[in-house]
């Protein structure tokens, strides 16, 4: 989002990565965990947006949308198991109290990891009644997103003309296998586990995009964590501010260095089957 602002926004981001840590974003639950639904407690995480995202914020999104720019945001409805893409721009141009307070439940729904931070509970209206629904983090049923699948990609020409279109992608995580020795434990191989099922589910929606955008004749641009980057947060503490420092600069130094966008995805496990012979 704070991209989407614009470059005054910059040292947002920069605070975000290199100031906030695990200590100012939640602390861990004992005996409620679960009662609660979830293994954290971050009333931290969610005062620290709504203080960020104020009225003021808000008010400049809907200031874009009423420029022409769009802002889409993700979460998974747990009971439906359905991406739900909100239009923020939307959202904020309506300018009410009741709007400010969904933009933000917005936000804090798709950072929402399930069974680690609480999933959010939106109060939606349908045919004249309200419902609650749980949502989590869009991540869940789709990383990243550009059109529906059921689109016919090969119209969007005759739509909008033959006007130059460009797709950029931003992937925070490693695109491809990175070998890391895994303990014999039920604890060590269930988090790699659920690591390698992200990677691979992100993989998955970034050659989708990729396939999408070639059909659309869109010119593809991604960005990614390379495996030259080599550090990792300390145990237990997956928001370390020197790891997450760390991070920003070298985000920064490859943007400096014009190092970032990748024209298609890196290739990905290629194998080679050796010829067979076979003796008659």
């Amino acid at each position: 989002m704070f991209a989407y602002l614009g470059s005054e926004y910059d040292h947002f981001l920069e605070r975000f990565y290199t100031e906030i840590g695990d200590e100012q974003l939640y602390r861990k639950r004992l005996l409620s965990a679960f009662s609660k639904g979830s293994l954290l407690n971050i009333q931290r995480f969610e005062d620290l947006v709504r203080d960020t995202i104020d009225a003021t914020v808000i008010s400049e999104v809907g200031e874009a949308y009423s420029n022409g720019r769009l802002l889409f945001i993700g979460t998974t409805n747990l009971e439906t198991q359905r991406l739900v893409i909100w239009d923020m721009g939307k959202i904020a141009s309506l300018g009410t109290a009741e709007a400010q307070r969904l933009f933000q439940n917005i936000v804090i729904a798709s950072s929402s990891i399930p069974g680690v931070f609480p999933p959010v509970q939106l109060e939606v209206e349908y045919r004249g009644k309200l419902y609650d629904e749980l949502h989590v983090d869009g991540g869940i049923s789709r990383q990243v997103f550009l059109f529906p699948d059921s689109w016919d990609f090969s119209s969007i020409s005759s739509v909008l003309g033959e006007q130059e279109r460009r797709v950029y992608v931003i992937r925070n995580d490693e695109f491809v296998p990175k070998w890391q020795s895994v303990p014999i434990g039920i604890s060590a191989i269930t988090i790699r586990s659920i690591l390698t099922l992200i990677k691979y589910q992100g993989r998955g929606d970034v050659l989708r995009i990729y396939q999408q955008s070639q059909d659309a004749k869109m010119d593809f641009n991604l960005a990614y964590i390379g495996l030259e980057f080599n550090e990792k947060p300390r145990k237990g503490r997956p928001f370390d501010e020197d790891y997450m420092a760390k991070l920003f600069q070298y985000g920064y130094s490859r943007a400096i260095g014009h190092q970032v966008w990748k024209s298609e995805p890196p290739e990905f496990d290629t194998l080679f089957l050796p010829e067979l012979f076979i003796d008659e």
